[in-house]
């Protein structure tokens, strides 16, 4: 890990987390001074798989007792194998229990550089992602907070299918 781009976008990642960590933190510690607070329910956006700053975020979000993760969805090109990517992650980790929802998927010429590790995961189709997103924010109004760590597709296929169930989100971290 010697490339400073790489560091730089690792740290990034790593920041975003751990921003919308402290932010439930400090809206929660708001309410009641010394109780001890639920997790803060989130969604995770990621286009893991092409640098590894997704995948320290997710670890991070994942040791977070703050945050309780409903579920993952997946973004930028081949959104199918980025999800297996997850499943195979999330296995090892021991945290099968969180479901995995693909993004539309879209044209890159960027190859992915852990697909070798994704194809190692069963092959499967995953959910919408988008429609995860909506569906959660409608059974869980206000009290969702979607964390986008990669581009905004998903986001935006949720924004175009629904504006109402999205606007039901809690807040958006991007």
């Amino acid at each position: 890990m010697n490339n400073p781009r790489i560091i730089l976008v690792v740290v990034f990642a790593f920041l975003m987390v751990l921003s919308a960590v402290q932010a439930t933190r400090a809206q929660d510690s708001g309410d009641a001074p010394n109780a001890v607070s639920s997790p803060q329910l989130v969604i995770i956006d990621t286009d893991i798989g092409d640098d590894i700053d997704d995948a320290f975020a997710l670890a991070l979000a994942l040791k977070s007792p703050e945050l309780k993760i409903l579920g993952v969805t997946t973004t930028f090109g081949d959104t199918e194998m980025r999800a297996r990517l997850l499943d195979r992650y999330l296995r090892a980790v021991g945290r099968s229990d969180i479901p995995v929802f693909a993004g539309p998927e879209t044209k890159t010429d960027n190859a992915m550089t852990q697909a070798a590790y994704a194809k190692q995961a069963a092959e499967k189709k995953h959910g919408n992602g988008a429609d995860f997103i909506l569906r959660q924010a409608r059974e869980h109004p206000g009290q969702i907070t979607l964390i986008g760590i990669g581009p905004l597709f998903t986001v935006q296929a949720a924004i175009e299918r629904d504006s109402a169930a999205f606007k039901k989100l809690k807040r958006v971290v991007i």
